[in-house]
Formats: structure tokens, C-alpha cells, sequence
């Protein structure tokens, strides 16, 4: 009997245990890949509820009135109070989705999140996008990455390995005050205060400032339509400084952040318009007559001159 023959018959006599081992090997892979689908579903649907919601805050901070009322104190005071009342929806609106977001850091918490990026993105920059646009129309300014990591960070308690969600909103010292009430009533269990920062990402960051571009166009066409002529000229200046930022950012970032900027140009280009109709026509035509979103091809652009620059200096 050669060798061959020889490992061919000990090989067959540890045939049924190596099938019980290969068996139980794909039967723990089969288990691993079903997770990960199911988490993967999970988060879909968690960032499509963040996407909806998120549209929602969107379309309310548009109806925040942009005409200029200085024609009496009584339409003034009914002005402020009709802000205040959208600005303090949205406010409630935007904790609601950063539950859902922290549902989602929950779920990321063991685990990588670039492993299932795809699955949360479009929540993530949908929420950044409204969230953006509401510190814009309440404070003027372009919200920070640190800031919004503040607003999605996640606060739990820890009750004999049971994690409880804490309300969102809070600041450190209110959330220090409930913890100790909390422990005051519930003498009985120890808590304990932990802190689940959610994965969000520069490039998550740079892509909701994107689209928050677009939503300005808008809100200037809109503000020039009723009358409101000096926040065109307010989000001009805006945008052109975000745009420059982003040309100096366009070596270093990935196709999908380059291809927005090409989205942000076009919104810058369109509110140019809209400034150059006030500023050379204002005297000429109505007001509701000024805006227009053909592009003029005759109408001076300061982003063809900055983007020429921009090639020549690279």
C-alpha cells in the first residue's frame, strides 16, 4: 500500500467529523451575515425616517417670513412672534430626529461604523442640511462640525447592564442635576452616566453644508420675491466665501464632495442673478418682477472669475 492510498483511507475515516466541523464553521458564517443584513436593514430604515423628517424641518424653516415689516410696531411684533413660533417647531423637530440618530449610534456602538456607512449617509446629511439651515435662519452663521457633533452626541444610563436612553437637549450641568435626582428616588439602583458619541464624519459634515447651498438659493429668491431686498446681498456674501472654502478643500476631498461644489456653483450663479436684477434693474420693473431663475447669460459672475483664478494659480 503506497502513501497515497494510505492518507486517501485515513482521510475517510475522519470524514463524518470533519463534516460536523465544516458544517458548524458556515453555520456560525451563515449566522454573522444574517446579523449584519439585519442591522444593515435596521439602519436603512432608521435614515430613511431621518430623511423624511429632516424634509419636513426643511419645507417649516422656509415658512418663516422674509419680508421686511417696518411699516408699524404691531406688524413688527406679529413678525417676531411668528419666527419665534417656527423656530421653537423646528427646534422640537430636530430633537425628535436626533433620536433617531441616536438609535442609530446604539446600534453602531459595538460595532465599525464604516461597515455600514451606505446604509445611514443620506439621514446623516439630510439631518446636517436642516440642521444647518436652522442655525442660519436663527443666528445668520454656518453651524460647526464640533456643534453638530454636541447636538448627536448620546447620553444613557447604565442600570445592571441595561441601557436606558436620556432625554437629548440638556446641557452638562442639567444632565448632572437629573442624574442626581434620579439617584435620589432611585436609591435602590446604582446609575451610571455614559456617553455614546455618534459616528459623524467630516465627509457626512461637508456634504449636508453642500446641500444646505441649494436651500439658500431658495430662501433668497423668496426674500427678493417678497420684498426683502438686503438678505440676497447677505447670502451672496455668504455663499461666496463657502465656495471659496471649498475650492481650497477640492484637492483634498472625494468625488462626491467635488461633484456638490459643482451643485454649489450653480446656486451661487442663480443668486448672482438675483442680486444683479436688483442692483441694475431695481428702478426699472416691479419687485415681483425681478426674479427669475433663467440664468441671464449676459449678467457679470464673480465665481467664473474666481474659479479662472483658482485653474491658473493649479
Amino acid at each position: 500500500m503506497n502513501c497515497e492510498e494510505k492518507s486517501l483511507k485515513e482521510a475517510q475515516g475522519h470524514t463524518p467529523e470533519l463534516k460536523e466541523d465544516v458544517f458548524e464553521l458556515f453555520s456560525s458564517f451563515q449566522k454573522q451575515l444574517d446579523a449584519k443584513y439585519d442591522k444593515h436593514e435596521r439602519l436603512v430604515k432608521l435614515s430613511r425616517d431621518c430623511t423624511i423628517q429632516s424634509k419636513r424641518i426643511i419645507f417649516l424653516l422656509h415658512r418663516i417670513p422674509t419680508s421686511d415689516l417696518e411699516e408699524t410696531d404691531k406688524e413688527m411684533s406679529s413678525c417676531s412672534n411668528q419666527f419665534n413660533d417656527l423656530i421653537s417647531e423646528a427646534d422640537q423637530k430636530l430633537q425628535n430626529v436626533a433620536v433617531i440618530l441616536k438609535k442609530i449610534a446604539v446600534e453602531l456602538q459595538n460595532d465599525d461604523p464604516e461597515r455600514f456607512h451606505t446604509a445611514y449617509t443620506n439621514g446623516v446629511q439630510e439631518f446636517i442640511e436642516a440642521l444647518s439651515f436652522y442655525v442660519f435662519q436663527k443666528e445668520r452663521r454656518l453651524i460647526s462640525l464640533e456643534e453638530a457633533k454636541k447636538w448627536l452626541e448620546m447620553n444613557v444610563h447604565e442600570t445592571d447592564g441595561n441601557i436606558t436612553k436620556e432625554e437629548s437637549g440638556l446641557d452638562h450641568e442639567e444632565r448632572e442635576t437629573k442624574l442626581g435626582l434620579d439617584q435620589q428616588e432611585e436609591k435602590t439602583e446604582e446609575l451610571v452616566l455614559l456617553t455614546i458619541p455618534f459616528p459623524l464624519s467630516d465627509i457626512d459634515y461637508l456634504l449636508g453644508v453642500a446641500d444646505l447651498t441649494g436651500e439658500l438659493m431658495r430662501l433668497s429668491i423668496n426674500a427678493a420675491g417678497s420684498g426683502n431686498w438686503k438678505l440676497p446681498y447677505s447670502i451672496l456674501e455668504f455663499m461666496r466665501e463657502l465656495y471659496c472654502c471649498f475650492l481650497r478643500l477640492r484637492p483634498y476631498i472625494s468625488k462626491i464632495v467635488s461633484r456638490k461644489v459643482t451643485t454649489l456653483r450653480e446656486s451661487l450663479f442663480k443668486i448672482e442673478n438675483v442680486c444683479y436684477r436688483i442692483k441694475v434693474r431695481g428702478s426699472e420693473v416691479p419687485q415681483h418682477m425681478l426674479v427669475d431663475e433663467e440664468n441671464s447669460k449676459n449678467s457679470p459672475s464673480y465665481i467664473q472669475e474666481v474659479t479662472e483664478n483658482f485653474d491658473a494659480e493649479n
